[in-house]
């Protein structure tokens, strides 16, 4: 049977040191909580139903008189969870989200949505590397539950904190960020969706290290570029041409590359949105394609996508799959200790940088977000900075042979 109560959290206090308000809900020897937004100081909680603050509190008979009146609304509705039966086969959660819904007991749904299905639903929203980061987090977090029927207020502060320490056995702080980051834009998802109300994210920091950035130094760049192949390594050689490719065009990444049309080829320019901010951030970059790009874009030309990636190997997880094994091999050839297919935009950034060239120019480049007002509403960027800046950048490269 459900029942509720009115309790004090006295390890939740706002700034001036009051604590919490909050609505216990206990089902099947579980236990939940509704937040009220409530503050109050300790000596003026008595905690009955009727009179839940004292008299002598600040504003006590305004504020008695909305508790009650929840308090009533949600003791109907549990009334009738228990006397149709239905709050058995209801877990304590269920119970909280019918609480806080507009529906009554009969018109209640079989299921609910649970954090695993509405995951797995927007992450069909996701391609490339996008969607395989948030395939693992999933898998991550189903896995620290033990596989068991998953909901966002499972989710709880401490249970990100022993993510964390459990993931911090096997994975280093910056890799263990990019699944937290990840996990928090599901939630802040969920929230605007009205999937659930809890944030832990609020109290949870998720925590970092920065880091050099990883770079090809230039003459390791010529040793890569000068790499000659055997006809049975057709393989590596499209692993060192994509790598090039996203040199020469200011370091795109492999996920936008391999969705790219025909259409996205106008006038000598490649022009596209980039795939990871393309949901919140449709702004299109817009890059002239050197002879050098040219060269390999119509070495690799397809006939439904710009590059025959897509068409040669069909899932990218595989096509992803290829490339990092053949990079590291490509890396033993040029005799750099590692290499990955992010070396390509993390060397152009830099060889700008040394070129002097403007840090908005390269920013813009990369295809960042404007964070300025200014820059996000009212300056429309003048692209020729950009193929000036690359033209730099090629050029650099080129005079170190």
């Amino acid at each position: 049977m459900a029942s509720i109560s009115i309790k004090l959290n006295r390890n939740r206090r706002n700034k001036i040191g009051e604590a919490s308000i909050f609505f216990q809900i206990v089902n099947n020897r579980k236990n939940s909580s509704i937040v009220t937004g409530l503050h109050v100081k300790d000596e003026y909680f008595l905690g009955e139903p009727q009179k839940v603050l004292r008299s002598n509190a600040p504003n006590a008979e305004a504020l008695n008189k909305e508790l009650w009146n929840l308090y009533l609304k949600f003791q109907e509705k549990l009334l009738s969870l228990n006397t149709t039966g239905r709050s058995k086969k209801m877990t304590v959660v269920e119970v909280k989200k019918y609480l806080l819904s507009d529906e009554d007991v009969f018109s209640l749904n079989n299921s609910v949505v649970t954090f695993t299905d509405y995951a797995q639903k927007h992450l069909q929203r996701y391609t490339g590397q996008s969607y395989n980061t948030n395939k693992r987090m999933i898998a991550m977090v189903t896995d620290f539950f033990k596989g068991k029927t998953i909901f966002f207020e499972d989710i709880t502060v401490g249970a990100l904190r022993n993510m964390d320490d459990l993931w911090g056995k096997t994975m280093a702080i910056n890799s263990r960020a990019i699944y937290f980051r990840n996990l928090r834009a599901l939630f802040n998802r969920a929230i605007d969706d009205g999937v659930c109300k809890e944030y832990p994210f609020r109290s949870f920091k998720i925590k970092s290290v920065n880091k050099e950035k990883d770079f090809l130094p230039v003459e390791y760049m010529r040793k890569l570029r000068n790499l000659n192949f055997l006809e049975t390594e057709n393989l590596r050689e499209l692993t060192r041409d994509a790598f090039l490719l996203s040199f020469y065009l200011c370091g795109v990444i492999l996920d936008d590359i391999y969705i790219w049309k025909p259409e996205n080829l106008v006038d000598g320019k490649i022009i596209f949105v980039r795939d990871k901010i393309a949901r919140h951030e449709p702004n299109k970059i817009k890059i002239t394609v050197p002879p050098e790009a040219m060269e390999i874009i119509k070495k690799y030309k397809g006939k439904n996508y710009l590059l025959n990636f897509a068409e040669v190997y069909p899932n990218y997880e595989n096509f992803i799959g290829y490339i990092t094994h053949r990079i590291k091999d490509i890396a033993k050839r040029i005799g750099y200790p590692s290499l990955t297919f992010y070396y390509a935009r993390y060397s152009w950034a830099t060889y700008a940088d040394k070129l002097g060239i403007d840090e908005k120019v390269i920013s813009k480049s990369l295809g960042h977000t404007d964070k300025s007002v200014a820059g996000r509403h009212y300056i429309s960027y003048d692209w020729k900075r950009t193929d000036e800046a690359n033209r730099k950048v090629i050029d650099y490269l080129c005079a170190s042979y």
